[in-house]
Parts: C-alpha cells; sequence; structure tokens
C-alpha cells in the first residue's frame, strides 16, 4: 500500500525505515510489514525510497510512563489506540489469509 500524504513534513521529521526500526527497537522486516499492510503510513521519494513521518513511527510504541500496574485477577488496561492498532493488525492478516475481503 503506498498511502499518499497530502502534505510532506519537514526532513527532522522524516524516517527512513532503517532509522524507523532502531527507534522503535524492531526488526526491519516488521516496519517494512506494518507500511505493507497499512498500518503504517509512509510516502515514496522516487520509485524506491520509502519514508515515514516520525510521530506515526513513535505512536507504534507505548510510552513507558502508560505503563500501568495491573490488579490481581483483572485483565490489563489497553488504551484506545492500542485497541485500533490491534483491531487494525488483526483486519490485515485475517484479508491476507482470505478469511475476510
Amino acid at each position: 500500500m503506498d498511502e499518499q500524504r497530502s502534505d510532506i513534513p519537514p526532513p527532522e521529521l522524516q524516517l527512513k525505515p532503517t532509522q524507523a526500526a532502531k527507534l522503535v527497537g524492531v526488526h526491519l522486516a516488521t516496519i517494512y510489514r506494518w507500511m505493507d499492510d497499512g498500518i503504517l503510513p509512509y510516502w515514496r521519494k522516487g520509485r524506491r525510497q520509502r519514508f515515514l513521518y516520525k510521530p506515526d513511527v513513535l505512536a507504534m510504541v507505548r510510552p513507558a510512563s502508560v505503563e500501568q500496574k495491573q490488579q490481581p485477577n483483572q485483565p490489563p488496561k489497553v488504551s484506545a489506540w492500542e485497541r485500533d492498532l490491534q483491531a487494525q493488525r488483526t483486519q490485515a492478516v485475517l484479508k491476507r489469509f482470505g478469511m475476510i475481503s
């Protein structure tokens, strides 16, 4: 999926996929999978180069300050954006395997 951004951010907010992977501590293949599944928006410069918006990449990581103590026998607290992200990932996987259209 080649999601086009209507406004290109300034260079200091642009990341290459390798930079994004290092920033959030995931494998480069994970970044490409998120882009291909439509979970992480990107734009292209030319035919091959993909770039990411830094705040979009940082939104993929749960900030340490959000960590909350869990009470025994209670489900973990999940933010709205985490639920939305999980729903997007689930739909992408179901589409990939032809379980939904």
